[in-house]
């Protein structure tokens, strides 16, 4: 037996090395060394149909597939994290981001400009000059492609005798991560996803590279931005780097491979573009259209055209998408799209037709501006409601829907100015910390430090961010509910007839409280935009990562919304400024006209004993075009101080809209 022969094909295999296999069984001495390269070949098989989990023949994907503070998974290889001391030529390793079976990944920071990249090496055992030149071929290829949805390779950076390929560090998740985590995508989602990918492709083969291994676990989502950025070149190859069919192996995926290199034909950009397909597939379904548990099992289910169609799983999606993605991974290669951007054409010509941008921006404006009226008008009935109920006139007013949206306008119109500033100041310092973590390396390590301790309590999931923002602004309601409590209570008691109630029962509405009647108006439009502002981040995050808050977690928040803005709105109009009564004589009896219907009118004499509302003939009364004649009301044992205040009493009751009472 020839043990160099078996060791010879067991180290190609660990390096990663292609085998020729026909000439390896024509070389084997018996049938139990064919045995044993059989055995080495099903590994083999093996190795190449499951490396969505952790199947790289090249160095280890550029970025976490978690965010960069999550351990590595249990399937991982460990190796030792860096320790402080760690450096890589002038770069200043933090920590390991990402593992594979031929390399590692590190966030480092260049210590001269401040700068966090992604370090590409190789891991030292692995480290021989076949795969060191693949490194440096896939930073060569790179260093040629100028898009937005491709990891900007910055450049070679050597320690000692082994080499590292530094790259911009994206923040974020890989789109393998998000299916996992989040579920799949709707139809919008996947097509920004495929059309970013095309782009991305389109600008890769422009620069003479095929990729070799688009996958979900190779595409990443950038954090802040949600750019879609496609990583990990190293199963790469030049458009003119042909190799023969003995050579050319199983390079990349197999279950994202196109099917005529399953069969160890070239790759080329029409094989890319089936794994495009197969891709969107994937983050619409969470599964893939030909499966199997080995790459025999793969290629016997290409051969007999063993394939779910994307329809049988995903009915909801028009015919129209599902025909662009079966063309994608079309078996044939003549059936198929020949490069990622007739691929992007036709994702973009369908979703588009789905629904027009220029529609799509109107319908959302003519929504947006229909639930503005709503709302204001909403608020505007609920103050007017409680204003006429209080005062009795609820008969003798006749107000509308246009009554009900201008009271909600101009009780709305301050609370608005307020948070349109407050949202330039948030804008500005969010831009000044942006830019503040581009040019001062302590800010960047206290966003990292700021990172760990949201990811640490588990801040960055919706769900968990959620429920810390209800208990926020529940908080918030509760205690400003708590210190106007008073207030609220004497706002309350008048209703349903402020006639009935005794003088003393109104006197947190007199002059004396006046301070607290503007605070109280202030406080709850401060408290209204914080309960929004304490719900941005979980909305934000939410829109990100598309994930969503829980049912009641929502309904929850929504109704302490809701809350604050009635306790805002609803006194409004009955200690508004606006409403102005005119004064009137009735029986010798000084009294306002609240309201008036036909020939009858309502009055209100705060001189009369409860109840102080009466129903009388326009022709019994008096109108008095001068407010000053409210002095008179108070009675003659008064002492002339008390007169005075009685009167100021009931000049600012009325300019607030409540009438003088007695």
């Amino acid at each position: 037996m020839d043990d160099d022969l078996i060791d010879r094909v067991a180290n190609d295999l660990a390096a990663g090395r292609p085998v020729d296999w026909p000439a390896v069984f024509a070389a084997a001495r018996d049938g139990k060394e064919r045995q044993q390269l059989a055995a080495l070949q099903q590994i083999q098989d093996i190795f190449a149909s499951q490396r969505s989990d952790d199947r790289d023949t090249e160095p280890a994907s550029e970025q976490p597939t978690e965010n960069p503070t999550e351990p590595p998974s249990p399937s991982a290889p460990v190796h030792r994290p860096p320790s402080p001391a760690d450096s890589w030529g002038r770069y200043h390793l933090i920590q390991e981001v990402g593992s594979g079976t031929f390399g590692a990944v590190y966030r480092a920071q260049d210590a001269m400009l401040g700068l966090d990249v992604a370090i590409k090496v190789l891991h030292r055992h692995f480290d021989d000059d076949v795969l060191k030149q693949r490194l440096v071929d896939e930073g060569r290829a790179l260093a040629k492609v100028r898009n937005n949805n491709v990891v900007r390779v910055i450049g070679i950076e050597f320690n000692g005798d082994r080499a590292g390929l530094c790259m911009e560090f994206i923040e974020g998740e890989t789109l393998e991560g998000e299916v996992r985590h989040r579920g799949t995508c709707s139809l919008s989602q996947a097509a920004e996803v495929g059309k970013a990918v095309c782009q991305a492709l389109a600008a890769v083969h422009q620069a003479g590279f095929i990729h070799r291994d688009v996958k979900a676990r190779n595409i990443m989502r950038e954090r802040d931005t949600g750019r879609i950025v496609l990583m990990d070149f190293g199963a790469g190859r030049y458009l003119d780097q042909e190799l023969s069919a003995s050579r050319r192996g199983i390079d990349g995926t197999a279950i994202y491979m196109a099917p005529e290199v399953l069969e160890t034909e070239p790759s080329s950009r029409s094989s890319d573009v089936y794994s495009i397909g197969v891709l969107i597939y994937y983050v619409l379904t969470g599964a893939y259209p030909v499966e199997g548990h080995s790459l025999g099992e793969l290629r016997d289910a290409h051969r007999k055209g063993l394939r779910t169609a994307l329809g049988s799983r995903r009915p909801d999606l028009p015919p129209a998408f599902l025909r662009v993605v079966e063309k994608a991974i079309a078996p044939q290669r003549r059936d198929r799209y020949a490069t990622p951007t007739a691929l992007c054409d036709d994702l973009e010509m369908v979703t588009s037709s789905q629904r027009p941008p220029w529609l799509r921006r109107l319908a959302v404006a003519a929504l947006a501006a229909v639930a503005a009226l709503l709302v204001l008008t909403g608020l505007g009935f609920v103050s007017t409601y409680y204003t006429n109920t209080v005062l009795g006139r609820t008969d003798f007013v006749d107000e509308g829907p246009l009554e009900w949206l201008r009271w909600g306008a101009k009780g709305t119109l301050a609370p608005l100015v307020i948070a349109a500033f407050t949202l330039l100041i948030v804008t500005l310092v969010l831009e000044g910390a942006r830019l503040l973590k581009r040019i001062w390396g302590a800010a960047r390590r206290a966003e990292q430090s700021a990172m760990a301790w949201i990811h640490r309590w588990s801040l960055d999931d919706v769900s968990v961010l959620a429920s810390a923002s209800l208990l926020m602004s529940a908080t918030v309601l509760f205690a400003t509910w708590w210190y106007f409590g008073n207030l609220i209570g004497a706002l309350w008691s008048i209703y349903p007839d402020v006639s009935t109630v005794p003088m003393e029962g109104l006197r947190l509405l007199s002059p004396e409280f006046g301070e607290l009647h503007f605070l109280y108006r202030k406080a709850f439009i401060g408290t209204t935009i914080a309960c929004v502002m304490l719900w941005y981040p979980a909305l934000r995050l939410a829109y990100r990562t598309r994930q969503r808050i829980p049912f009641r977690v929502a309904a929850a928040g929504a109704a302490v919304l809701l809350f604050f803005l009635l306790l805002l709105d609803f006194p409004y109009r009955l200690l508004s400024h606006d409403i102005d009564f005119k004064e009137v004589s009735w029986s010798g009896n000084e009294c306002h006209l609240l309201g008036e219907r036909g020939d009858e009118r309502l009055i209100f004499c705060a001189t009369l004993p409860p109840p102080r509302n009466k129903t009388v003939k326009a022709s019994e009364i008096v109108v008095h075009p001068d407010a000053a004649l409210l002095a008179g009301l108070a009675t003659k044992d008064e002492s002339l101080e008390t007169k005075k205040k009685r009167s100021l009493f009931k000049n600012v009751l009325r300019k607030q809209g409540l009438p003088a009472t007695q």
